[in-house]
């Protein structure tokens, strides 16, 4: 009787035993990791409804309003390595001849332009979205101004920007 007892006590520690080792090995083995998700941040420059510039022709980079230049500081510390950034801008354009409109971000830091997008438009009344090409930024936190320019030849036109805002993006891993 007691040769029964320490058998059944010895296959069942086996058993348990090897349950768990099972188990270890299944969770090392088990799923793929999730797949890699891509982030946003937002980080606004401009969003209070219209801003108006008005033009003349041959008009150079300028601040967006200099009389208070929009300033942004900004250091890609606060984000993954990985991160990139895009400038966007969200404009009106009033109707008439066609011509450019540019838009860069400049680094009061350092003096450098990170960012520059520009949108050619038609003769009519056009609302607009653009994004530069993804940029990175120096280590350590910049000042950056927007600024805007225009090859209006008419000169006196006036044109609205909507919003302006620096969009950061990366992915992670959850």
């Amino acid at each position: 009787m007691r040769s029964i007892i320490i058998a059944v006590t010895i296959i069942a520690a086996v058993g348990i035993v090897s349950a768990f080792a099972v188990s270890e090995l299944t969770e090392q083995a088990g799923a793929a990791p999730p797949p890699p998700q891509a982030r946003e941040d937002q980080i606004t420059l401009l969003a209070t409804g219209e801003h108006e510039i008005s033009s003349g022709p041959g008009l150079e980079y300028a601040p967006l309003n200099a009389n208070v230049p929009l300033l942004l500081a900004l250091n890609p510390a606060d984000y993954p390595p990985s991160t990139t950034f895009r400038l966007e801008l969200v404009f009106v354009v009033p109707s008439g001849t066609s011509n450019t409109h540019c838009f860069r971000l400049f680094d009061t830091t350092g003096g450098t332009v990170p960012a520059e997008t520009c949108y050619t438009r038609a003769a009519q009344l056009e609302h607009v979205r653009t994004r530069s090409a993804p940029f990175n930024i120096e280590p350590g936190e910049r000042v950056y101004t927007l600024q805007a320019k225009s090859d209006m030849t008419t000169g006196g036109e006036t044109w609205f920007v909507i919003a302006a805002r620096i969009i950061a993006e990366w992915t992670e891993r959850r």
